[in-house]
C-alpha cells in the first residue's frame, strides 16, 4: 500500500493515484468546504477503487 498524506486536492489526486498511490489522506481540502460535495468530487475524479482518509480534528473517516 502506497499512501500520500498532505496537500491533496482536486487539481493533484489523479497524478497520485497514477503515480502508483493506492490511498489518499486528505483534512484542510476536505474539511474545510462541504464534505460531502469535496468526496463526491473526489470520488469522481479517482474511481469507486480509491480509499480517502480523511482526517478531521485527529478522528479518520474512511470513503471508498
Amino acid at each position: 500500500v502506497i499512501s500520500v498524506d498532505g496537500g491533496i486536492n482536486n487539481i493533484n489526486i489523479k497524478k497520485i493515484k497514477e503515480a502508483g498511490a493506492s490511498m489518499s489522506v486528505i483534512g484542510s481540502y476536505i474539511t474545510n468546504n462541504d464534505i460531502n460535495e469535496k468526496v463526491r468530487e473526489l470520488k469522481d475524479i479517482t474511481s469507486e477503487e480509491w480509499w480517502i482518509v480523511i482526517l478531521f480534528n485527529l478522528k479518520f473517516f474512511l470513503c471508498f
